[in-house]
């Protein structure tokens, strides 16, 4: 009887690993944004209720196992960058100023992703009740209210140097709680943190605030908070940029603003550097819980003392073979289905 138990529980755990990885839905705390730590699955046990939502198998967890555990490297760019799949950015949100509202206006982002980005935004009110933008048939909504009604799988974040007048270390560090904010609410989006785009190198010599000095300032530390998990750093200024580390004079007619041309190039960038699919393990919703390497681990010694206990005697029950019912059981190692 317990081997027929712990076979059947294994098959329903193998059942939720395959079918929980066809599914992305989830359903956030509505009404608040704070973390509910007593709501919140701890990682000691394995159940229907915080079974993960990876798509992978055990074998496909164990082979990934001592990746996961190093992926976390705060303030290296990533190395793994790849061209976006189709219908990518389907699932994607820009977020930014100006400058960002360039570029969803002029590419094709505009047709697929959705674009929370007006003139003159700023990190110290990105959140605020205030600050609305229209998107779609929801029309004008705050951030909060716009993540809280929509999933997203992917973030586009740059802001900042409309405020670089309070300082790099202040801007940095309404950056950082943002993106924990994001993170909050919307737990399985990778966040694409984007590096500041320079000003022409005109416009930094002639100005003590917008200038490359205080930029490169703070886009160091925006590179600090990428752990390649959750959070990827892109800075596409190699791309804009002259011999002195500057936007090229030709590329912008304010000094500050890309061209129409340049928004383009930009999206096509953008689009070549995304992070391979098979590279981001989608945990299920857990509010407010922090990203812990030793869930995985966990889960797979569980998986395996499950599959070592079904396959043990049973010895308050004779052991005559049963034609209805393998012995053991164990979670299939077929490839999980492919997410988009």
């Amino acid at each position: 009887m317990q081997k027929r138990f712990c076979a059947a529980l294994c098959g329903c755990l193998a059942v939720l690993l395959l079918s929980a990885g066809c599914s992305r839905n989830f359903t956030p705390n509505a009404t608040s944004s704070q973390a509910d730590s007593s709501s919140a699955p701890t990682s000691s046990a394995v159940s229907s209720s915080s079974a993960v939502s990876s798509g992978y198998t055990v074998s496909e967890l164990e082979q990934h196992s001592q990746e996961i555990q190093y992926k976390p490297v705060s303030g290296a760019q990533f190395k793994g960058y790849v061209p976006a799949p189709k219908d990518y950015f389907k699932d994607a949100l820009f977020i930014g100023d100006s400058r960002t509202v360039g570029l969803y206006q002029k590419s094709d982002f505009k047709s697929q992703a959705d674009g929370f980005c007006k003139v003159s935004m700023s990190v110290y009110r990105l959140f605020s009740d205030s600050n609305k933008v229209a998107i779609g048939d929801l029309g004008e909504v705050t951030l909060e209210t716009l993540l809280h009604q929509k999933i997203y799988g992917k973030i586009y974040l740059m802001l900042g140097i409309n405020d670089i007048g309070y300082g790099a270390d202040s801007v940095a560090k309404q950056t950082k709680s943002i993106i924990k904010k994001l993170r909050q609410l919307q737990p399985r989006a990778i966040i694409y943190l984007q590096a500041n785009l320079h000003v022409t190198q005109e416009k930094s010599d002639s100005h003590a605030v917008f200038n490359n000095t205080n930029l490169n300032q703070l886009n160091e530390q925006l590179k600090s908070y990428a752990d390649n998990l959750h959070v990827f750093y892109l800075d596409v200024n190699p791309v804009f940029d002259d011999e002195n580390g500057a936007l090229r004079s030709g590329y912008s007619g304010d000094g500050i603003h890309v061209g129409g041309a340049q928004y383009a190039k930009w999206a096509r960038w953008i689009s070549q550097n995304t992070v391979p699919l098979e590279r981001t393990f989608d945990l299920e919703y857990r509010p407010g819980a922090e990203y812990d390497p030793d869930f995985w681990q966990t889960y797979i010694q569980q998986i395996k003392q499950l599959q070592q206990e079904s396959s043990a005697p049973d010895v308050s029950q004779p052991t005559e073979p049963d034609a209805s019912q393998p012995a053991t059981s164990s979670v299939s190692s077929e490839p999980a289905a492919s997410q988009t």
